[in-house]
């Protein structure tokens, strides 16, 4: 564990040289942790207490000594994700009121919570994420009337795509790549806005997986719905009703606008979407409540495949490791 100091680092080394002090700074604290050139004073036994990786990477005295200063510990972080780290760690109230108001400090204490092995940071973070990133088609069509922790959690779909990368936290990718998905093609290849930030763009690897997953889903979608043995009655959708004169009704309702773009366009991606269309006049109520079958069912299995549209593992196993994450 000893990689989280710099490979010059003595344990009892106050390096010379400008630094800034950052917070939380506690001046009787016994240790500092350097990350470029800022310095946090903190204790030693609280960062071992809760953090293995620390516990096993300062030296262990077999006797209590007084130390002639303070020993100083390079760390290879951001200054600001350590700072948020350090103050969830140290000042009471500070996690919870991050968790619920502000997503990068949020983002800064899973990372460094996952590089330290803080487990009930990680855990509980994990947890209000996936609300955002569901593994079930239920969690999808109900996280829009959830509280989210933390905010704007549900519109960085491009930040949690690298994070969930980062940190081998694989449930949250397939609901996070659909979601950039949703986006024309044009802006996935040029950066896909985010709240409050430019627009941000996946990686070249993520972007080629987005893109022909995006396809992938779209045929599927498509050939469950809109083929022609899906629009006719003897298609598999109408067999409980074979209303023929309802035939032409269906197809003139696809020259509409807005179903033509739904079942051709280009751009058109709202696979996910719960409303079911109203397949219009002339149709009859039988035939209306079979294409509403059809259209959950093609629903269903889209959200049934969506990892393998990505070439990610069966949902069994992101949520078998979604499960091992959680209960660490």
């Amino acid at each position: 564990m000893s990689s989280i100091l710099s490979s010059n680092q003595s344990a009892r080394g106050t390096a010379e040289g400008a630094y800034e002090r950052g917070e939380p700074w506690f001046d009787d604290g016994n240790v500092i942790l350097q990350a470029e050139s800022r310095r946090f004073r903190v204790y030693r036994g609280a960062l071992a207490l809760n953090s293995p990786v620390f516990a096993s990477s300062f030296p262990r005295n077999r006797a209590p000594q007084v130390p002639s200063s303070t020993a100083v510990y390079r760390l290879q972080d951001r200054p600001v994700d350590l700072q948020h780290f350090l103050t969830a760690i140290f000042v009471p109230g500070y996690y919870e009121k991050k968790l619920r108001k502000d997503y990068d400090a949020t983002i800064s204490i899973l990372r460094l919570s996952t590089k330290y092995q803080v487990q009930y940071f990680r855990q509980d973070i994990i947890a209000q994420l996936v609300l955002a990133y569901p593994t079930t088609l239920a969690g999808w069509d109900k996280r829009s009337k959830l509280q989210l922790y933390p905010p704007n959690a549900a519109k960085r779909a491009v930040d949690i795509v690298r994070l969930a990368r980062e940190n081998n936290i694989r449930a949250l990718l397939p609901a996070a790549l659909y979601q950039c998905c949703e986006n024309p093609l044009e802006v996935i290849l040029d950066g896909i806005p985010q709240p409050d930030s430019t627009p941000t763009r996946l990686s070249a690897e993520d972007e080629e997986i987005c893109i022909l997953g995006r396809e992938r889903i779209v045929e599927a979608f498509r050939s469950r719905l809109f083929s022609e043995r899906q629009l006719v009655s003897s298609g598999p959708g109408f067999l409980a009703s074979r209303h023929v004169p309802c035939d032409s009704a269906r197809l003139r309702w696809l020259y509409k606008d807005d179903i033509w773009e739904m079942a051709f366009g280009y751009d058109w991606f709202k696979l996910l979407q719960k409303e079911c269309p109203t397949l219009g006049p002339g149709v009859c109520p039988t035939c209306q409540k079979a294409f509403v079958a059809t259209f959950e069912r093609a629903r269903a299995l889209i959200w049934e495949n969506l990892p393998g549209y990505f070439g990610l593992p069966d949902w069994s196993v992101l949520r078998a490791e979604l499960d091992e994450i959680l209960k660490e």
